[in-house]
């Protein structure tokens, strides 16, 4: 965090140079608070262990990977949850993918063709069923991936803890 001493005449000074390893106590004695704003190249108070961590662009930059991370499990998530179509749900995982672009990539399927729901009831399929579902999943999955390309860029914009905590996937 910053600090902040609020004057007399609720004037504000920001310390931006705090000495590292101050407690509490000679923060409040000092007349400095928390100040929660942007903290871009301001030290930042650890309230669990008390101490100044002097260098904040490290905790932003740890922050910013661990929340890519985050946002990238979330993208792999929705791309491959199960997806309804026609009535049925029908799993999208990356090897149920690979298997329908491989029949697809045939160009047309025998009569009758059954392609299995994810509890297991063989759904009557025709090529034309199963490039709707490949298009369906396609949809979503570009979807997701504008989603994530979209928190890519508010990640690398983040300059705050507070920026980068409001970045979820929804």
């Amino acid at each position: 965090m910053a600090y902040i001493k609020i004057n007399g005449d609720n004037s504000v000074d920001i310390a931006e140079f705090v000495r590292p390893g101050i407690t509490a106590e000679e923060l409040t004695s000092a007349g400095l608070q928390e100040y929660v704003g942007t903290l871009y190249n301001y030290n930042l108070w650890d309230a669990v262990n008390s101490v100044v961590i002097e260098d904040f662009a490290k905790v932003l930059t740890d922050l910013k990977a661990a929340k890519l991370q985050e946002i990238e499990f979330a993208y792999y998530t929705a791309s491959t949850a199960d997806i309804a179509y026609n009535a049925n749900v029908f799993y999208a995982d990356e090897s149920d993918r690979a298997l329908l672009s491989q029949v697809l990539s045939v160009g047309s399927v025998p009569t009758p063709f059954y392609w299995g729901d994810v509890n297991s009831v063989n759904v009557l399929m025709t090529y034309a069923d199963l490039q709707g579902l490949a298009g369906t999943i396609l949809g979503r999955g570009q979807a997701a991936f504008a989603q994530l390309q979209t928190h890519r860029a508010a990640i690398v914009d983040a300059v705050s803890v507070a920026d980068i905590n409001a970045i979820l996937w929804t």
